[in-house]
Order: C-alpha cells, then sequence, then structure tokens
C-alpha cells in the first residue's frame, strides 16, 4: 500500500538553509582568515612564504 487512492503525492521541494549552513559559511571564513594570516606572518617573519620540498 504505497499509494492509497485519493490520496496526495508529496512533491519534493528545495530544502531551505538553517542553522547549520550558516554555521558551515562561517567556519569556512574564519579557516580562510587564519590561513591568511599564517601566510602574513610569514612573509613578515621570514621574507617569503615556505616551500615545503620533500
Amino acid at each position: 500500500m504505497a499509494n492509497m487512492p485519493g490520496g496526495s503525492y508529496r512533491t519534493s521541494s528545495k530544502p531551505d538553509n538553517d542553522i547549520y549552513t550558516a554555521l558551515v559559511i562561517i567556519a569556512c571564513g574564519v579557516v580562510g582568515l587564519a590561513i591568511g594570516y599564517v601566510i602574513y606572518k610569514s612573509i613578515e617573519l621570514l621574507g617569503s612564504i615556505p616551500s615545503f620540498k620533500l
């Protein structure tokens, strides 16, 4: 009995943005700022961005 006779069908709709979407956006911004700060301090202290050669 998947579909009842005379019943309405549910249509899928686009999910709304919620608090988790905002938290992901904020977290990505914080990570971006942290990487920018590390690059800035690296250039300030070392004169360039260090490269990691193995």
